[in-house]
């Protein structure tokens, strides 16, 4: 049986949080950020747009995504729009104090990410770590031999905990505090 991502992000609660929890340990961000992109649309801030990108698009980003053709450098666009984002934006988005030094921060579009998403849902269909992960079993169980490699538990102990996952947390992702 496939798994459906769309029915997994719509769900919620404990099914979700496994499959983000077997994303992260198998390395699979581009999964991660899709999911991390439908909660962007429900509430777009600078704070998260800025952490999207530096975090999964930006050239270094310590996640970053497998749709290079759409990523800076090879397409600048979504690293254009943050820019200006970060540069009318004060340290806060919320500070009225800072506000005013600033005018009122812009509003990241919607749709920043968007384009971003298109391409990689093309490629998770056909992933192998969708067609392989079954619902009924817990995160580790969906690893093959059902522990992860040392390359995954590297990139868990010292990429997503102490650099990915506190920023996304602090730019109000607060449903990925409890992944991984």
């Amino acid at each position: 049986m496939r798994t459906d991502i769309n029915e997994v992000f719509s769900k919620g609660d404990k099914p979700l949080i496994e499959f983000l929890d077997y994303c992260v340990r198998s390395i699979q961000m581009d999964l991660v950020f899709m999911f991390l992109v439908r909660e962007y649309h429900n509430g777009p801030t600078a704070a998260k747009a800025a952490a999207l990108y530096d975090l999964f698009c930006a050239p270094n980003a310590p996640g970053r995504l497998s749709v290079r053709e759409v990523l800076p450098p090879y397409d600048v666009r979504l690293r254009e729009a943050i820019s200006l984002l970060t540069r009318s934006t004060p340290v806060s988005d919320t500070d009225p104090a800072l506000q005013t030094d600033f005018g009122p921060p812009l509003l990241p579009a919607k749709y920043l990410f968007d384009s971003v998403v298109r391409e990689l849902e093309k490629r998770a269909a056909a992933s192998p770590y969708v067609r392989r992960y079954k619902p009924s079993r817990t995160p580790l169980e969906n690893l093959p031999s059902g522990k992860m490699t040392q390359a995954q538990r590297h990139f868990v102990e010292n990429i997503w905990q102490p650099v990915i996952r506190p920023q996304l947390v602090a730019a109000g992702f607060w449903r990925i505090a409890t992944v991984a």
